[in-house]
């Protein structure tokens, strides 16, 4: 597209040139009216090519993206949660996930490195005085811009991509061109939303394998300027080019562009490109290098620019940190906090509300301090697979079946790794009871959960297969004893890697195995218990108000939390229906077990989990004839005897 002016040429260490606008402070509100200016003029220039009213243009966008929707055998199958396709749905997930394909983007570039030679261990010393050159490579839009290519009826176009398309459609963009960003349009809105607002934008389905194929010529051009190269992703790598511009003598804005030249060249997309003395300050400098330019910072210029950005712009600050700081430092002022706010605040002020690491290193990058290593091939620290959409069970049964597919599917990617691990870890998302209608994404989103995390470190020494990884996620299942209709998510990781696949046979003590404190989670959470800021926070999230079920109900947040658990059976009187499931039918030995002796137990509750009604005389038994005995930990004893004595067998 021509229509648009390009801004290749922006380039300095503290002015930009928007095109046709003439130099540019760097501060917040020139920031602000450039980007309303550019976004205007975007607008005017779709116009002016008929986006507003050249049917013929728009039906011919059209076509393009039904035949790709057409193409996408994904898109046959109507939407499954694991409930309504138990057997198929986690193969599906992964195919359509686009959180999983970027997560996984790391293999495909790890095996793209076993072909180049390995770059060198220690980067070169610097000469004297010399300034380290650190450049941030970030492609504008990579997922739409790839979704363009060769496909001249969306030239000229707002396009983004998402699995859904028609008005109704609740999933989210995860990517949107510069056309479509002037309706106001970003990644992560609501597709029916971003009709309204740019009802000429062209929805196209995730590819990919195309985006595989054009990162890799990426990257290619990457590595053909330096073997200094630290991917990132697959859009964004940094470049160490020190001995690149010390052995050719040029300069640091020529290279970046002759970078840009070479990959628009090789792959039809752009990229835009920070520069500055290390990683933290040439990624920062890329946000003002969009879209389609350079921005440079110098060293010298570097604590002085950083200081007039707002915190919340540094990598790794977030939401949580940014209160934090508001309610402990900051709680007196309206204003907006900026990098010199940190500067100005003494370090013990920052350790104590933030914690001695975090705020230790939120110091130093508010002063343009990055010492982070430059490691090209970092090591790998964990593998894992997780779901967090569409995760729906009806059954203790059903979700230990999930959690033994998704420690299957870690056992056979640790092998494609060539990886072993000592440390097994269970996460479950548990959904908040009594959330406000909406408070998700789509009809099977996970929404708002509590995060609840296990881990076991294998005293036997280091593993990945797949039917050690299962007994243990099973296990680590069966103590949490989270009821299976509250699971709104699973996910299995293998940490404390060896990547000897001969190493790490240690001597195998308590059965092989050591367990980390593994604690049931108790109740439910409810959303009245969640303080106004965690609540503000989600409604932020889901485009919701805050609304709270129990208000409508005339119900106070203490009798919610209290009625419910007055009614609930003790778990001195329930059966654990994981363990159950895990015992499979060796009903008999289970409840022997639970009670120590050889004579069975009441099995009404284990009965009713397995669908069949509960026996007419099942009678409550008064709290003074209790029994002395807790069914859930005897019934773990049961599904570790069972488990263990199947392992000996096979």
């Amino acid at each position: 597209l021509d229509a648009a002016p390009s801004t290749g040429a922006r380039c300095g260490a503290y002015r930009r040139a928007a095109p046709g606008r003439g130099a540019m402070a760097h501060d917040e509100a020139s920031r602000a009216a450039a980007a309303r200016a550019y976004a205007s003029d975007a607008q005017r220039s779709f116009r002016d090519l008929g986006g507003d009213g050249n049917a013929q243009t728009n039906d011919a966008a059209t076509r393009v993206a039904v035949a790709a929707r057409a193409a996408e055998p994904l898109l046959d199958m109507k939407q499954r949660t694991t409930r309504d396709d138990p057997d198929g749905f986690m193969d599906t997930f992964f195919r359509a996930s686009r959180l999983h394909y970027i997560g996984t983007w790391k293999h495909r570039y790890e095996a793209f490195l076993e072909d180049l030679p390995e770059p060198p261990k220690v980067m070169p010393n610097k000469l004297a005085g010399e300034e380290r050159i650190v450049m941030h490579v970030d492609m504008d839009c990579f997922f739409a811009a790839v979704a363009s290519l060769g496909r001249p009826e969306l030239q000229g176009l707002p396009v983004a991509v998402s699995w859904s398309s028609g008005t109704k459609g609740a999933g989210e963009l995860s990517s949107c061109n510069y056309l479509a960003r002037a309706f106001g349009l970003s990644a992560g809105a609501r597709v029916n939303d971003a009709l309204v607002l740019c009802p000429n934008l062209v929805v196209m389905p995730y590819e990919f394998e195309k985006y595989s194929h054009v990162a890799l010529k990426v990257y290619r051009v990457l590595h053909d300027v330096t073997p200094h190269v630290m991917g990132v992703s697959v859009d964004e790598a940094y470049l160490d080019v020190t001995c690149k511009l010390r052995e050719t003598g040029g300069d640091a804005k020529t290279l970046a562009e002759e970078i840009r030249t070479a990959i628009r060249k090789e792959t039809g997309c752009v990229a835009s490109v920070g520069v500055g003395p290390n990683r933290l300050i040439a990624r920062l400098a890329t946000k003002h290098a969009k879209p389609d330019g350079v921005f440079l910072v110098d060293k010298g210029d570097a604590r002085e620019y950083v200081s007039s950005l707002p915190v919340g712009e540094l990598p790794g600050v977030g939401t949580g940190a940014l209160e934090k700081l508001k309610k402990n430092i900051f709680a007196d002022t309206t204003d907006t906090i900026t990098c010199r706010d940190i500067v100005a605040t003494s370090v013990a002020r920052l350790r104590t509300t933030l914690g001695p690491k975090a705020g230790t290193a939120l110091l130093d990058a508010c002063l343009g301090v990055d010492n982070r290593e430059w490691v090209t091939r970092p090591p790998r620290r964990s593998v894992g697979a997780q779901v967090t959409w569409g995760v729906r069970f009806d059954s203790a049964a059903a979700a230990v079946s999930f959690a033994e597919k998704l420690a299957t599917e870690v056992s056979t990617r640790a092998k494609k790794l060539r990886v072993q691990g000592r440390c097994v870890t269970l996460k479950l998302l548990r959904a908040v009871g009594n959330v406000p209608d909406g408070m998700m994404k789509g009809t099977v989103g996970h929404g708002v959960c509590d995060h609840l995390t296990r881990s076991v470190t294998l005293s036997a020494g280091a593993t990945r297969e797949a039917n050690v990884l299962c007994k243990e996620v099973a296990q680590i299942l069966a103590r949490l004893d989270v009821p299976a209709s509250e699971i709104r998510g699973m996910g299995v990781q293998l940490s404390k890697l060896d990547s000897d696949p001969g190493a790490g046979k240690g001597r195998a003590g308590n059965g092989g195995r050591t367990v980390g404190r593994v604690a049931s989670a108790g109740r439910q959470g409810e959303w009245s218990e969640r303080d106004e800021t965690r609540k503000n926070r989600y409604a932020a999230w889901f485009g919701k108000p805050v609304e709270d079920k129990n208000a409508k109900n005339g119900t106070s947040p203490v009798a919610k939390q209290t009625t419910p658990d007055n009614n609930r059976t003790s778990p001195r009187d329930k059966t654990n229906a994981y363990a159950a499931a895990l015992c499979g039918g060796q009903t008999r030995i289970l409840a022997s077990f639970a009670r120590g002796s050889g004579k069975p137990l009441n099995n009404s509750r284990l009965t009713q989990e397995r669908g069949a009604p509960a026996p007419a005389s099942d009678v409550p038994r008064s709290p003074a004839k209790r029994p002395r005995r807790t069914e859930g930990i005897a019934a773990f004893t049961c599904a570790s005897y069972l488990l263990k004595r199947a392992s000996i067998s096979s």
